[in-house]
């Protein structure tokens, strides 16, 4: 449709696409910084500070702080030696394994290494033969797993067979380890441990001792793993205490949730409603910064309540601006999966906003005046501001007056 010729905008200029695209791309980024500024210095303290939000924080970090604690008594994670409060990475528990592992056959050998000998607290017993606490995996299968019979079907259960054979398996078992004298344990064997002193005390980089060196980590990190999925499948005091936890985590994710669309609410509020009723023509920021003006296809102004549709066609299409907050403030975007309302969750509402705004793009690439669906389903065009033309007409009006 074209201008009304009569109109005072007859001779404006219509805007070209890419001066709209660089437009929008102004007020899309000015939207996300509105939209971090928001959850980061207003929702975020304020929803955090309530008692709702205080409860649900500190009912996470309580049911966090016991689960590891069980994690912990269980023997599969060990605080830092020199500081209780550090708990050791899934790559140093590895490390330290191995090279008490290979303490422990230096210690009962009686076998000194480089003029040193090695204590009982260099080894995987740490006080005493009976209690070998240093090796996580052993102390898992062979005590904390008998003495809580987890995930077991008989009080006949063989313990040690489990673990050696069908959790370790006994090829492995075989290549690393021997019996020693009638524990339930086992220490490493001589070809192992020779490979294992030339690659942790010769710095012997080749090929056997790197492997066996690597063989026995990935084989620590594996058992380990299994150890860690029977606990927290089987486990009663941390099913209970996992019960608890997302409990307190659903809540605190409501809190989140609102925090998100209340940012969200607000920066589309100040960008599409608040300045285009400002700067009148329905225009945003963006807009006003190309000077392009929204004015009707008949020529006429725009009036004001043409601002509240396009806020809330635009509120629909651009829902897809919380994902670099969310990453940013957060960390992750595993928020966008959690359910609101059923099985509906916010990635569904960022994934429709995706394929609203591209269906608004393909749309003006093949309509004639290249207008977006907001744009078409109200009549409105874009032009350039012509403010020479248009203070000569407002003179002429005034004039004639």
């Amino acid at each position: 449709m074209e201008i009304n010729k009569l109109s005072k905008y007859a001779s404006n200029e219509k805007a070209k696409t890419s001066k709209k695209i660089y437009a929008y791309l102004i007020d899309f980024f000015l939207e996300i910084i509105l939209i971090m500024f928001f959850l980061g210095a207003v929702f975020t303290p304020i929803l955090n500070s309530t008692s709702y939000g205080k409860t649900s924080q500190e009912g996470i970090y309580n049911s966090t702080a016991k689960l590891q604690e069980i994690t912990i008594k269980s023997g599969l994670s060990k605080v830092d030696e020199n500081n209780e409060n550090i708990i050791l990475t899934s790559e140093e528990l590895a490390d330290d394994y191995v090279k008490r592992t290979l303490n422990t056959y230096f210690y009962i050998n009686n076998i000194e290494v480089n003029g040193v000998k090695f204590s009982i607290n260099q080894t995987i017993f740490v006080e005493n033969e009976d209690n070998f606490k240093g090796d996580p995996i052993s102390y898992y299968f062979l005590n904390f797993k008998k003495e809580n019979k987890i995930a077991v079907s008989n009080d006949d259960f063989d313990y040690e067979s489990y673990f050696y054979n069908d959790v370790i398996g006994s090829e492995r078992s075989d290549k690393f380890f021997q019996v020693y004298s009638e524990k339930p344990y086992r220490i490493l064997n001589d070809e192992s441990a020779n490979y294992l002193k030339k690659y942790i005390f010769e710095n012997d980089d080749t090929d056997l001792p790197t492997t066996y060196y690597k063989d026995l980590i990935s084989l620590f990190n594996e058992v380990r793993q299994k150890g860690i999925e029977e606990l927290e499948n089987n486990y009663q005091p941390y099913l209970d205490e996992i019960q608890n936890y997302l409990i307190h985590y659903k809540n605190y994710a409501n809190i989140l949730i609102l925090d998100i669309f209340l940012s969200y609410l607000t920066a589309h509020i100040i960008l599409f409603l608040v300045f285009p009723l400002i700067f009148k023509s329905n225009i945003t920021i963006g807009k006003r910064a190309f000077k392009l003006i929204y004015i009707k296809k008949d020529g006429k102004d725009v009036p004001f309540y043409y601002s509240i549709f396009n806020f809330l066609i635009t509120l629909l299409k651009n829902i897809y601006a919380i994902i670099l907050p969310i990453f940013f403030m957060y960390g992750t975007l595993g928020i966008l999966t959690y359910p609101i309302i059923g099985s509906l969750n916010l990635f569904q509402f960022v994934i429709f906003s995706i394929l609203l705004s591209l269906l608004s793009f393909i749309f003006s690439l093949f309509n004639k005046n290249h207008d977006s669906i907001e744009d078409f389903s109200l009549s409105l065009s874009l032009v350039l501001k012509d403010s020479t033309f248009i203070n000569s007409a407002k003179k002429g009006d005034e004039s004639g007056n």
